[in-house]
């Protein structure tokens, strides 16, 4: 959506009193399921969170490979501080032995699987976004999920941002009450392959929308916009 377009679709909703705000002033003791209606046009200023999961697995999935380059280094280290008489022979193994420890949890993940599963559930290039309005209970937070037209935010290696406490965000979003309580359902057409087919496919579709499916107090959302509000003067 063009960015000129957008503002007078955000200034239209505001006057006809179609997008809530919720941040400062809100009430939350009405952050209730029945208070969310499935579709409402929302503005929530806050902390935000944008991460790009599929971007995240592929760094994961090198971490075993960096981790073990780590330890190479890291042994080096410790035994280049015993050689100079900064730690003793004991408190050189002590640091190796953490150092084992955490290589011999690393091995025990199965990182592989994790990501297949992680593949399934995020598709590339679609971005988490997470949003928790200023002055709310921990918890109470809205996520949804979404392909941005443009990103002009550095992400990171680790396909993560996270707006930092000092600052307020803006997510201007439409709530998804629907995606909470309503479940996957086959549309039989009589062609028993396809009906197997669509079966089979919701029952994945389930599967995934278990594994990523937000849990009351957070709410579900299709996210429109996100910005940062600045004053020029």
């Amino acid at each position: 959506m063009h960015h000129q377009v957008y503002v007078q679709f955000e200034e239209v909703l505001s006057e006809k009193g179609a997008l809530e705000q919720i941040g400062d002033g809100f009430d939350f003791a009405d952050w209730t399921p029945s208070h969310f209606e499935d579709g409402a046009f929302f503005r929530a200023r806050g902390r935000v969170q944008i991460a790009d999961y599929s971007r995240t697995i592929e760094t994961m999935q090198g971490f075993p490979s960096l981790l073990k380059a780590f330890a190479t280094i890291q042994t080096t280290n410790i035994q280049n501080e015993v050689d100079a008489g900064k730690i003793t022979a004991a408190e050189a193994t002590i640091k190796k032995r953490e150092l084992q420890q955490l290589q011999n949890t690393v091995k025990g993940f199965s990182v592989d699987s994790l990501a297949a599963l992680g593949r399934a559930m995020y598709a590339d290039g679609a971005l988490r976004v997470k949003v928790h309005p200023t002055g709310a209970p921990a918890l109470h937070v809205i996520v949804g999920t979404g392909n941005p037209d443009s990103l002009l935010v550095e992400l990171g290696n680790e396909g993560l941002m996270q707006s930092p406490d000092t600052t307020e965000w803006t997510v201007v979003g439409q709530i998804s009450a629907a995606a909470l309580s309503t479940g996957l359902n086959t549309i039989p057409t009589g062609n028993g392959i396809e009906d197997a087919i669509e079966g089979m496919t919701n029952g994945f579709r389930g599967l995934v929308k278990t594994g990523n499916a937000a849990t009351f107090p957070v709410m579900e959302c299709t996210p429109i916009a996100i910005y940062r509000e600045t004053q020029v003067s």
